[in-house]
């Protein structure tokens, strides 16, 4: 062991920034959501309302890039064939969380579904 506990090493202790009174630390390490609140914002368009957008170079080129994004998997989810499934499930996932995931025991022959994890939370089955 090293001569100093931990959060005591004068080295590390240096390399700690102060944070001003009701500043709110970085924990999770983004900036939070940025592409699904752009896509809330775009998901009620026509898909021709964000095609136009998207073909309109001057008002295109001045969004904001989580703007553009948004709109490109939109219209990919909308239209795209070869592709279309992967963006369908990006989409998906953005604007209503992952899908429910059930928790299987399997045992031999028998199957058991115990939970089941949806969105809000799991829900007992059994």
């Amino acid at each position: 062991m090293g001569e100093y506990r931990r959060g005591q090493n004068p080295n590390s202790l240096a390399n700690l920034q102060p944070w001003k009174p009701g500043d709110k630390p970085n924990l999770g390490g983004g900036k939070g959501l940025v592409i699904a609140p752009a896509m809330r914002k775009y998901a009620s368009w026509s898909y021709v309302e964000l095609a136009t957008l998207a073909a309109d170079k001057e008002k295109a080129d001045n969004l904001p890039t989580a703007d553009v994004i948004a709109i490109v998997a939109l219209l990919k989810a909308a239209r795209e064939v070869a592709w279309g499934d992967a963006a369908r499930q990006f989409v998906t996932e953005r604007l209503d969380g992952p899908l429910p995931k059930p928790d299987v025991l399997v045992q031999g022959n028998l199957v058991l579904i115990r939970e089941y994890h949806g969105v809000d939370g799991s829900v007992d089955l059994g």
